[in-house]
């Protein structure tokens, strides 16, 4: 081996050696843990950061509902109208079981949230009724969502996503909802300390704001059988929707099998 091919080989050998380490170290570098700055991962700035964030949600639903030639956004409650769970929680909370999550969130549109998270003493002397928060226009006029099949397979109501079932109380002769809005003033100036830095107790808030909430929510099995004792009838639904929302093939899809499995159509 003369001197040009051995210096060759010690130059292939060093390359290789330098790739190897280089491949290395990439792999390692993207295969480490992502770890965020110390402020997004510090619970308090995430806190106040979610609150900022549906303000500006809000003040984007309020410039695009006044837009011009009008962006149909109508259909939602603005901010102020929605729960004071809002707070904590966002418009799907529901995201801790892949399985069920976007079933239960659908139901967010149509259903306040202690209508199924109430706890038992009070669901006991509670009836739900229908509500549209006391929004009048082309929205709410429509009537209620879903309470009936149409002839072409739509329903009625259709996207009318501002009148919801609540829990009602009759409470020393008055009819109360069993509904915070966001903008109610005690949720307005705990997100303003958050938000402006001050010092506040987040476990004690949730716990004043969760003071109506159970242990339990309700399955789908509580409303979605022959069986169950959802006031169907008593909230507008006619007889072929009850029929349609009680006998589901979706919920004993949801209920009893793991995984999913849909059907396939064979050519």
């Amino acid at each position: 081996m003369n001197g040009k091919t051995l210096i060759r080989v010690v130059y292939g050998l060093v390359m290789l050696a330098v790739g190897s380490t280089i491949a290395v170290l990439l792999v390692r570098w993207t295969n480490t843990p992502h770890k965020p700055h110390v402020e997004a991962v510090e619970g308090k700035r995430v806190f106040a950061d979610h609150i900022r964030h549906l303000e500006t949600w809000f003040e984007d639903y309020r410039n695009q509902e006044q837009h011009y030639h009008g962006v149909q956004l109508h259909g939602l409650l603005p901010l102020g109208q929605q729960e004071a769970c809002l707070t904590c929680h966002t418009l799907f909370p529901h995201d801790k079981d892949p399985k069920r999550r976007a079933f239960y969130n659908q139901h967010s549109h149509f259903l306040s949230c202690l209508a199924c998270h109430l706890d038992d003493e009070n669901r006991s002397r509670t009836r739900l009724e229908w509500t549209d928060f006391g929004v009048k226009n082309s929205v709410t006029a429509q009537g209620p969502y879903g309470l009936e099949r149409l002839e072409n397979g739509g329903l009625t109501g259709k996207g009318n996503y501002i009148q919801r079932i609540v829990p009602v109380q009759d409470l020393s002769g008055r009819r109360t909802l069993m509904f915070t809005p966001y903008d109610d003033q005690r949720y307005k100036e705990f997100r303003a300390d958050a938000v402006g830095g001050l010092e506040i107790d987040e476990a004690q808030f949730r716990e004043f704001a969760e003071d109506h909430v159970g242990d339990k929510p309700l399955a789908c099995l509580s409303c979605h059988t022959p069986e169950a004792t959802f006031p169907w009838a008593t909230l507008g639904f006619s007889q072929a929707r009850i029929h349609e929302l009680t006998h589901s093939a979706a919920v004993g899809m949801v209920e009893n099998y793991e995984p999913f499995h849909f059907p396939i159509l064979e050519d």
